[in-house]
């Protein structure tokens, strides 16, 4: 560790946050951090929040970071190369890089190599209120580019990586955390919590209710004309199965799977595989990879609150498929596939005596308990 950097006793590094902006000023100063590009040299003031692993680099005179992104990358990498004996038990690394003037250069064109490709930095665009960053030529890029480079230079791996960009404004949420009362690193963590977590989460939960949605309304319908009119029931059973592709409900529990887990190992059926992939998760993230992200303390509780869903569902991350008992929900679905291929098998009475609405609300209900929580 360099002597330039006074790093104050931090009782947790699994979060650490380096802050690019002009809000850092209050914070104690540490030292300094010295970068070199080209033939300048420049030694650059850094700061620290409290004990907390929040450190932050201001921009009060001549915004020198934030007009040259390769400035603040040259600055954030020394930071890190000094922490690194710091944060081997860090989880999360995040860049929190104040964006309202980012790219800017009187220097149009201006190049960058960095890993051997060449990144070319142009004055922001006032419409998206971002840095620019062109690499190869290709009209637009952004910032996060230069996760990747950091994380190869210092030789920091296996952690989660992530950059928040934001404008420095009233407004913007960063821009309250930094001018706070409260404290600045728990708000920032909580922000980032929220859009990070929270939101890919929200999604996550929208597309499984989706995914089973026109399965409650027909279940709904259904039931309520049989109670009138036992002929009409069946009909509208004949036609909500017509055209349906084979194991067409069970690969919504496959896919529940998949939401969950990120896993397609859920074995129903040899026939019976998800129609997801990565890409299709938000952020390319499951439920389980967000819970995976969070601070032990967290993680635990949610994974309590994961279980009980997953018991709902008769499914279990563990020893999943190893129980003699089919669970009732596959074994439900598997029957609703067979009405699908084969006419004969069409029995109202079947699709009707496993309450599939009370299912799917409590499937909600426990989803909404894992947002809240995290909320």
């Amino acid at each position: 560790m360099s002597n330039n950097l006074k790093v104050k006793e931090v009782n947790s590094w699994d979060n650490l946050i380096i802050v690019v902006s002009r809000k850092c000023e209050q914070w104690q100063n540490i030292g300094n951090i010295n970068i070199q590009h080209q033939s300048n040299s420049d030694s650059i003031s850094v700061f620290q929040y409290n004990d907390k692993p929040l450190f932050g680099f201001e921009e009060s005179e001549g915004k020198r970071l934030t007009r040259r992104p390769v400035l603040a990358y040259e600055a954030i990498k020394q930071l890190l190369i000094q922490l690194k004996n710091y944060i081997n038990g860090t989880k999360n690394i995040y860049l929190l890089i104040h964006s309202e003037e980012l790219g800017f250069n009187s220097e149009t064109g201006y190049a960058v190599r960095f890993n051997n490709q060449t990144f070319t930095l142009s004055q922001r665009t006032t419409q998206k209120r971002h840095a620019v960053l062109e690499p190869n030529g290709q009209t637009q890029g952004n910032w996060s580019i230069y996760l990747v480079t950091l994380a190869e230079v210092t030789q920091i791996s296996g952690k989660h990586w992530e950059l928040w960009e934001f404008i420095h404004e009233e407004s913007s949420l960063i821009y309250k955390c930094l001018s706070g009362k409260e404290d600045i690193y728990e708000c920032l963590l909580t922000y980032g919590l929220k859009k990070n977590i929270i939101e890919p989460f929200s999604l996550l939960k929208h597309s499984i209710m989706t995914s089973f949605l026109d399965l409650d309304i027909d279940w709904q319908g259904i039931k309520e004309v049989n109670e009138k009119d036992k002929e009409s029931a069946k009909e509208y059973l004949n036609d909500i199965l017509k055209g349906k592709f084979n194991n067409y409900y069970c690969q919504k529990l496959v896919n529940l799977w998949f939401y969950l887990t990120g896993k397609n190992d859920l074995n129903i059926d040899n026939n019976v595989t998800t129609s997801l992939g990565k890409k299709d998760l938000p952020y390319e993230k499951s439920v389980l990879d967000l819970i995976n992200e969070l601070t032990k303390e967290i993680k635990e509780n949610l994974e309590k609150r994961l279980q009980t869903l997953l018991k709902h569902v008769e499914l279990e991350i563990e020893n999943k498929n190893k129980s003699e008992k089919v669970p009732y929900i596959i074994d439900y679905l598997k029957n609703l596939d067979k009405m699908i291929k084969d006419e004969k098998e069409i029995d109202i009475n079947k699709f009707l005596n496993f309450n599939f609405h009370e299912w799917y609300l409590k499937l909600g209900d426990l989803l909404e308990e894992l947002k809240s929580f995290l909320e």
